[in-house]
């Protein structure tokens, strides 16, 4: 049998030993009932402690929340962010194609020409890239022929569906 240490007080009813003398020697003005109460309840800690976690726990539940609606923004509305508008202009008439103007629909001027010193030959194609930044598919186009052959042609297309579009007589 081992050799009994220093005293430690008496055991509690499991058999451990009590921490009250402990206690009593840290601050004489406890009482043996003072050592049964852990110690950060004696400082006042404990109550705070459980006061806090609840509102930790809420706010990271609201983080988590605000978070997720975040990644879901970002998913939504990546389709809407603008892209060039890429097709192919063919010119089927018999006339130079001097000039070609868009504008989205719903805007009262024209945007600069999209050919800019360049023309369109009959019978020859070319890609169209409208890179303006905005988020819209439908335009309003204006085709401008050399010479009084034919008159000034608009019309109005959904940009980012069309792959080609041949202007005709």
């Amino acid at each position: 049998m081992a050799e009994p240490g220093p005293a430690r007080g008496p055991a509690a009813p499991d058999g451990a030993l009590s921490p009250a003398p402990m206690a009593e020697k840290l601050n004489p003005n406890m009482g043996p009932e003072a050592a049964s109460v852990p110690c950060a309840a004696r400082l006042g800690f404990a109550s705070k402690l459980r006061s806090t976690i609840p509102k930790q726990a809420e706010e990271m539940k609201k983080f988590n929340a605000a978070l997720v609606a975040a990644a879901v923004a970002l998913c939504v509305s990546t389709p809407a962010l603008a892209e060039d508008l890429v097709f192919t202009l063919k010119n089927g008439t018999h006339s130079v194609l001097n000039n070609f103007y868009t504008s989205p629909v719903g805007v009262n001027a024209w945007e600069d020409d999209v050919f800019g010193d360049q023309v369109l030959e009959p019978g020859e194609s070319m890609e169209i890239t409208i890179a303006d930044g905005r988020s819209v598919c439908d335009y309003d186009m204006r085709f401008e022929f050399q010479g009084d052959e034919l008159d000034t042609t608009t019309d109005t297309q959904n940009l980012c569906e069309l792959g080609e579009y041949t202007i005709h007589e």
